[in-house]
């Protein structure tokens, strides 16, 4: 559970510094394919996140 709640926690982080850096205040109002852009750039920025040795590889799909 508590590998779980560091996961979501840092996925959610990666996405709000994306957004930041965009100047964008919620994920809400980005077009579907804006929104793609950020949870890629954030999985990115989060693959090879090491945890007990192991990689996690995060993969998002985005659907309406």
């Amino acid at each position: 559970m508590k590998e779980w709640h560091n996961l979501t926690t840092n996925i959610y982080d990666a996405v709000d510094q994306h957004l930041a850096q965009s100047h964008v205040q919620y994920f809400t109002d980005l077009s579907d394919a804006e929104k793609s852009l950020v949870l890629e750039r954030a999985a990115r920025s989060l693959k090879g996140t090491t945890n007990g040795g192991r990689k996690f590889y995060l993969f998002f799909f985005y659907h309406k």
